[in-house]
């Protein structure tokens, strides 16, 4: 079996609070960039990147119920998902379909504004858990 040509592009941690997330992020020598609030995701996003470690996109829910509530019942961070860039979501979704017997779409591919307006679409895995496939520029 080949690869799935498939590039790892950032870590999603989920958090209650941004500034504690900031705070670590900023201690271990990441670069923080703006807070940008994405209303398709219904979440307020920060994109942290550091010249040797993953990226991380902290993810923080807003006043209005989203998809961190349930996440977010039991601890107050939480790493939950692994974003790959691929070059088309389509195609990424077909070639999956050749190695595990099954997987469930989360979030249908939508627009990111943290990401220049590329798609990007969440699936539950076998083997890899919350999986985001972002689609190259």
């Amino acid at each position: 079996m080949s690869s799935l040509p498939f590039k790892f592009h950032h870590l999603g941690l989920a958090a209650r609070r941004v500034n504690p997330a900031k705070c670590f992020a900023q201690a271990l020598g990441y670069q923080i960039g703006p807070e940008v609030y994405d209303p398709l995701q219904n979440v307020n996003l920060v994109m942290c990147t550091h010249v040797t470690m993953p990226a991380m996109e902290l993810v923080i829910p807003t006043d209005q119920p989203g998809p961190l509530n349930s996440l977010l019942r039991q601890s107050t961070e939480l790493v939950y998902h692994l974003c790959y860039e691929v070059p088309g979501i389509e195609a990424a979704l077909d070639l999956i379909r050749g190695t595990v017997a099954s997987f469930r779409c989360v979030a249908e591919p939508r627009p990111a504004i943290l990401f220049e307006h590329r798609r990007v679409g969440f699936y539950l895995l076998p083997g890899a858990g919350l999986v985001e496939l972002l689609e190259a520029s």
